[in-house]
């Protein structure tokens, strides 16, 4: 997609301009994530088993709030600004080095996460964190049940939060393997696992 800079940017465009970008940002010839794409091209229940829909408002509401338009009265213009500066886009340069996928293990470091350097040389390494994208999981659901319960003057959630989690990391692992499918074997996976004494304080 076309974009004239500096005239125009993408994290500033023209108000003129929203549904024209929005529209454009969120079809999938036009993401620069794999795994976005992916998600727009492969919906279905047995690929990446997540409806286009929810992925097309994720990425809308992303540009919504990085271009600073009111949230249909959802957030204050403070709490909008403060989301805002939270948000940066940020264009890659220069072609795809990515040469591995590493899974790391940190089930023993007790809720640290070590940082492992995703470049090396003319290289780069992709990881994929498991144990502590189950743990954000667990807290995002957590947050969801507790906002459900205070907008709908409830005390019990209305949906089983073990579930929710339960059903969000088997999405993950079949993603993951959808992924490594339509790689094709080109990019090596290998496997971690932290031990407890490499994440002491």
């Amino acid at each position: 997609m076309r974009f004239c800079a500096p005239k125009f940017r993408l994290d500033s465009p023209p108000a003129h301009l929203y549904n024209i970008l929005r529209k454009a940002l969120t079809h999938q010839d036009n993401q620069g994530s794999v795994y976005f794409s992916n998600l727009l091209r492969f919906p279905d229940m047995n690929r990446f088993n997540t409806p286009k829909r929810l992925t097309v408002s994720f990425l809308s509401a992303f540009y919504n709030i990085l271009w600073g338009i009111p949230q249909y009265n959802q957030l204050s213009p403070t709490a909008l600004q403060i989301c805002q500066k939270k948000l940066k886009l940020v264009a890659l340069q220069g072609p795809r080095t990515e040469k591995a996928l590493v899974q790391v293990s940190t089930s023993a470091c007790n809720d640290k996460v070590p940082m492992l350097i995703p470049e090396i040389a003319d290289y780069s390494v992709s990881y994929q964190y498991i144990d502590a994208a189950k743990e954000f999981r667990k807290y995002s659901v957590q947050w969801l049940a507790d906002y459900s319960k205070h907008v709908q003057s409830i005390t019990t959630p209305i949906f089983d939060e073990n579930q929710f989690v339960s059903v969000m990391n088997d999405i993950s692992m079949q993603q993951t393997l959808t992924a490594l499918s339509l790689d094709r074997g080109n990019t090596p996976l290998f496997s971690v696992s932290i031990p407890s004494g490499c994440c002491q304080d």
